[in-house]
C-alpha cells in the first residue's frame, strides 16, 4: 500500500510472510484490513513472485466497506420436465409420473438457496415402462470412493479422452480437465467439504455423478 506515490519504495506490504501463495487451477479470496487508511488517497500494487510460472490472473478487485455476506444455505431443490415446474423436493431423488413410454423428455432441477436459485441443469432421458429413465447417449463412468476425503478417482469403460468438469451445487466450474485413458485421479482443494456434481463429456456422450467431499 502507498499513500504518496507510485514508486517502488513508496509501498509498504501488507501481507504476512514474504509473499503469498496463490492457487494454481483455483480461484482464492484475500481479504485485508485497511481501516487505518480510511479518508486517504491509496495506491494498490500487487506484485507477482514467479517460480517457473509466469500468468497470474486477479479479479474481483474491491476497496471498500464490505456488504454483511448472507448466509447460502441450500433450501432445496426446483424440478422441471420439459420446461414446465414440476415441484420443489429437500430429497436428493425426484419421481415423475404418467410418462409415455418411449417418448423423450428433457428433465431439468435447479438448486434453491437462500440467496437465490442456480442455473437449470437439464438431461434428456427416454421413459421405460412408466416407472424408470434411461439418460440419451449416457456414458458408463463411476466415481470412487465416494464419500471421499478430497482425492477421487473417475473410472471410464472407455479409453478415449473425456471432458470432465467439477460443478458445485451452484453451477459455479471448480475443476476442469481431460480424462487420462481408464482412470484419472482428481484432488479437490482443501476445505471443499460438500456434495459436487461431476460431468464427463466424450463426444456426443455425456455422464453426471454426484460426489460428496468429507
Amino acid at each position: 500500500m502507498s499513500t504518496t506515490g507510485t514508486d517502488p519504495e513508496d509501498f509498504t506490504i501488507i501481507s504476512e510472510g514474504d509473499f503469498l501463495m496463490a492457487p494454481f487451477w483455483n480461484w482464492q479470496e484475500f481479504s485485508f484490513d485497511l481501516s487505518e487508511y480510511a479518508g486517504q488517497e491509496i495506491y494498490v500494487a500487487i506484485q507477482h513472485i514467479s517460480f517457473e510460472s509466469y500468468v497470474m490472473l486477479v479479479d474481483d478487485l474491491f476497496i471498500g466497506m464490505p456488504e454483511n455476506k448472507q448466509s447460502r444455505a441450500n433450501t432445496g431443490f426446483t424440478v422441471y420436465l420439459d420446461g414446465e415446474e414440476m415441484g420443489t423436493t429437500t430429497d436428493e431423488a425426484f419421481t415423475f409420473t404418467d410418462l409415455n413410454d418411449g417418448q423423450e423428455y428433457v428433465a431439468g432441477v435447479a438448486a434453491n438457496y437462500t440467496t437465490g436459485s442456480s442455473e437449470i441443469v437439464t438431461v434428456t432421458f427416454t421413459a421405460e415402462n412408466q416407472t424408470s429413465i434411461v439418460e440419451k447417449n449416457e456414458m458408463d463412468a463411476s466415481v470412487y470412493p465416494n464419500p471421499s476425503d478430497g482425492v477421487f478417482n473417475i473410472h471410464l469403460s472407455s479409453p478415449h479422452q473425456a471432458e470432465l468438469t467439477v460443478y458445485d451445487l451452484t453451477g459455479q466450474e471448480i475443476y476442469s480437465t481431460l480424462t487420462d485413458g481408464y482412470e484419472t485421479q482428481v484432488r479437490m482443494p482443501a476445505g471443499s467439504a460438500g456434495m459436487y456434481w461431476v460431468r464427463l463429456v466424450q463426444g456426443d456422450r455425456t455422464s453426471v455423478k454426484k460426489i460428496v467431499i468429507k
